[in-house]
């Protein structure tokens, strides 16, 4: 059996491209093919592998149900009540088709997707031939160029933050937690968080953190513990790049070879594909798989860019909000209305929200998570779904990336929803105030992730005799063990942390400077609800900045 993890076949077999047009292979810019769906091909017998949270997307794309394998079950009150036929795990759902035939997989698929089949299928799992790659160009930067190019991108964003917060007097402590903001120490961190003698990262939100660039197709960054240099590997036809050209390779592999003489690289597992990793690996390296450490290496410097959070914390507050507002509106005065025309809204209010505050980084969209239970209570983009007064609630989760000259500086994740029955507005003031009455509030230095989820479930369970009789929640079921299968919230660290998540199991420590988002996420029956913050920790309280 075959698995084709191609972008462009994908579009071409089911009508839809599986990063551009679901939800979740567009929030996780450093790893979008580990989360896009697969074609399993048996014997010319075609499957669609994907998992279970896109089921909304994957029905609006109008998938025929007996061509798809779902896997990785979404956790819902009605999966809870009703079961899930999804498979735990890719490995799991291609067990089930392939049977004992071997599986043969593409180059292009990601090599942490690679580890996990192997593990499963072991000498059964075959890679085919990559194409070669074509010649690189490698490009030399100084470290102190670096950090100076981080000092331009900043400038003005301590000002532009201040503005924000003028009509936000519960947040003006957030005035000095900017002042005071911490130098920076991106490569001291990166040497203390990476057990390697190197790291080759290409996964944009890297690229950027590494280099202060704009991250490009193409463009890989290498950098060796102690240098005061680090290089750019590009295309031979990328004329953009700056620095010094110190060298052309006839591949990538080649080139981190000409810097770093073997010894144990870190690559990311979650970003780079199988046939570059193996290729690493016949060059004698010892590849270190290390999305985690470098997900954690971005979110503990978060703070360093706190100005710009802010920004996009009150930036997706601003137009979630004002966006829903339309949409009450509309439903109120009965007018015509769809998921899109409200994702509409929200798209006029990012040019508002600059012009009153005075911004000038760009904002732009980073996803949008936006639908009505009547049409699916998953996750889902936007659609020409119809509004009705029959509509139960518009779920609303979002976030916008600022960027200033093309580097991403900052991300959010946060969601309000518009409910419009007695039982679901009372739910939704519950899961607000829990958040951020009960479990912000609460989360300061030395906080463990995992206490966090402990905490706001027991705060939920105190609301649950509410819960179960307006109907929001099923009776005699075991909150702890079956909310403990989804998180509470997680970091940020230039996109929401897939890494690092407030749930069972992480055992993450919070600490001054730590942000991230917490979040309740309610789907049951004909309602899906959703409240989320940002929350940054400071040194005198922990801020819900998107309040």
């Amino acid at each position: 059996m075959r698995l084709i993890t191609d972008c462009d076949q994908i579009a071409g077999e089911f009508g839809f491209h599986p990063i551009k047009q679901l939800l979740t292979p567009g929030i996780r810019m450093d790893a979008p093919k580990m989360v896009t769906p697969l074609i399993a091909d048996r014997n010319g017998e075609r499957f669609l592998l994907a998992r279970e949270q896109e089921t909304g997307n994957l029905r609006a794309h109008g998938i025929p149900a007996d061509r798809l394998r779902f896997f990785e079950r979404y956790v819902s009150f009605d999966n809870m009540v009703n079961g899930s036929s999804a498979a735990e795990s890719l490995a799991d759902a291609v067990a089930e088709l392939a049977g004992s035939d071997p599986i043969i997989v593409g180059a292009d698929l990601p090599y942490g997707r690679y580890l996990d089949l192997h593990e499963q299928f072991g000498d059964r799992l075959r890679v085919e031939a990559s194409a070669p790659s074509g010649p690189v160009l490698l490009y030399r930067l100084a470290v102190s160029d670096v950090h100076d190019r981080f000092a331009r991108l900043r400038s003005g964003g301590a000002e532009a933050a201040a503005r924000v917060l003028r009509d936000r007097p519960h947040l003006r402590g957030l005035v000095d937690e900017i002042d005071r903001a911490p130098a920076d120490t991106r490569f001291e961190l990166l040497e203390s968080k990476l057990n390697a003698d190197a790291v080759l990262a290409a996964a944009p939100p890297n690229v950027g953190e590494l280099t202060g660039l704009a991250p490009r197709a193409g463009l890989a960054v290498l950098w060796a513990r102690g240098s005061e240099h680090l290089y750019c590997i590009a295309a031979a036809d990328d004329y953009t790049i700056p620095g010094e050209v110190v060298g052309a390779h006839a591949s990538v592999p080649a080139a981190v070879r000409s810097v770093v003489d073997g010894g144990r690289l870190a690559i990311e597992e979650q970003w780079l594909d199988t046939g570059t990793a193996l290729a690493l690996r016949d060059a004698g390296f010892e590849v270190v798989p290390a999305s985690r450490e470098l997900s954690l290496w971005r979110e503990e410097r978060d703070s360093t860019d706190l100005a710009f959070m802010v920004i996009a914390a009150q930036a997706s507050r601003y137009c979630i909000e004002g966006a829903l507002q339309h949409a009450r509106q509309a439903l109120d005065e009965g007018a015509a209305l769809t998921e899109r025309d409200v994702f509409r809204r929200y798209l006029e209010l990012i040019p508002e929200f600059r012009a009153e505050f005075g911004i000038p980084f760009a904002i732009a969209p980073f996803f949008v998570n936006c639908h009505s239970a009547d049409r699916t209570i998953y996750p889902a983009i936007p659609t020409e779904h119809a509004l009705t007064a029959a509509t139960t609630t518009l779920k609303f989760d979002a976030g916008v990336k600022i960027t200033v000259d093309g580097v991403v500086m900052a991300t959010s994740d946060i969601a309000r929803s518009l409910v419009r029955t007695p039982g679901g507005r009372q739910a939704y003031r519950i899961f607000t105030d829990v958040i951020r009455d009960g479990v912000i509030p609460n989360m300061r230095p030395g906080t463990v992730c995992e206490k966090v989820h402990q905490d706001c479930v027991d705060l939920l369970l105190e609301h649950e005799a509410e819960l179960v009789e307006s109907g929001l929640m099923p009776a005699g079921i075991d909150l702890h063990a079956e909310y403990g299968r989804r998180n509470v919230g997680h970091l940020m660290g230039k996109q929401e942390s897939f890494l690092t998540e407030l749930r069972p199991g992480h055992a993450y420590v919070l600490a001054e400077g730590s942000f991230g988002a917490c979040e309740i996420q309610w789907p049951y029956r004909d309602h899906s609800i959703a409240s989320e913050d940002l929350w940054y920790v400071g040194r005198d309280a922990t801020y819900a900045i998107s309040s």
